[in-house]
């Protein structure tokens, strides 16, 4: 989520199948590499020698930026190095400020109330699958939520984002 009153910009984007077994540490670090990556672009002069102020709840994100990129994570090092190359192709330098979560303005339009995400346990599914399956398509799953270990995981999505 990106605040500015001179630029107005939003993004969102579910993570790939690639990503989804990722550790969330290395998602939110993705995640932030993927913003600057879709709005520098769009925003290359109105940036151009100015410094982003971007906020942050993830204390790994925040810890390792300012270490200069130095993790003992290779897929944090690498999305890092990619904001450091971004910060100079774009002539612009971003600043992190780590905030507690309940002042993420972003986190809520991220997080679903419980009672909206409900998932089967593998035991429930499988009884299900028993007495009413075979299915041949889960019209609501995505990356995200596949159960990959699941009778039909590799029929739930027929195309690469979701149904």
């Amino acid at each position: 989520m990106v605040v500015s009153s001179s630029m107005p910009f939003e993004t969102a984007e579910d993570f790939g199948p690639d990503m989804t077994h990722q550790h969330i540490n290395v998602k939110e670090t993705a995640a932030f590499w993927k913003l600057l990556d879709t709005f520098l672009p769009l925003h290359s002069q109105e940036v151009k020698h100015k410094k982003l102020m971007c906020h942050t709840d993830s204390q790994v994100l925040y810890f390792a930026f300012y270490a200069q990129g130095s993790t003992a994570n290779l897929h944090i090092t690498n999305y890092l190095k990619k904001i450091f190359w971004l910060q100079h192709k774009f002539e612009c330098h971003v600043e992190l400020k780590w905030i507690p979560t309940g002042d993420n303005l972003a986190d809520p339009l991220t997080r679903t109330h419980v009672l909206e995400d409900l998932r089967l346990r593998r035991c429930a599914f499988l009884y299900v699958w028993k007495q009413f399956g075979p299915f041949s398509v889960d019209l609501m799953a995505s990356p995200s939520n596949i159960c990959n270990e699941c009778p039909m995981a590799h029929l739930c999505l027929s195309s690469p984002n979701t149904v």
